[in-house]
């Protein structure tokens, strides 16, 4: 049985809300929070298209081009790289682009620790 404690129960729908969708400038919290929210729950490979390519992705995993990140979050492309660079250097991310396109496949690192999968048991 996964042992939750030290988490506070957060829908989803959340994402929807008015105060979330508002324009605005993102903080470094809120696009860590975007990036956790939108990151694929499913233990099911997905797959998605990308200017003629399909990309497949997993549980834990953001298919998203720098532009398009920019564009949510109301920053510049060159602000979101070095807030990539950052998660990656402090080990909360990895990243690689996917073959043939401009889009990046972000990588969760221990996305189990924040989306409880509840087939597994993990001990926080």
């Amino acid at each position: 049985m996964t042992q939750l404690s030290n988490f506070i129960p957060i829908s989803r729908k959340l994402f929807k809300h008015g105060f979330w969708l508002e324009q605005r400038a993102y903080s470094r919290f809120e696009a860590w929070l975007d990036l956790l929210a939108t990151a694929r729950y499913d233990n099911t490979e997905a797959r998605v298209l990308v200017n003629g390519k399909f990309i497949s992705y997993q549980r834990g995993q953001v298919v998203a081009s720098l532009r398009f990140l920019a564009e949510r979050w109301g920053w510049n492309t060159s602000a979101v790289n070095r807030f990539l660079k950052l998660l990656q250097n402090e080990k909360m991310i990895n990243r690689e682009t996917a073959a043939s396109t401009t889009s990046t496949i972000i990588t969760i690192c221990k996305y189990d620790t924040y989306n409880v999968n509840p087939d597994v048991t993990i001990a926080i």
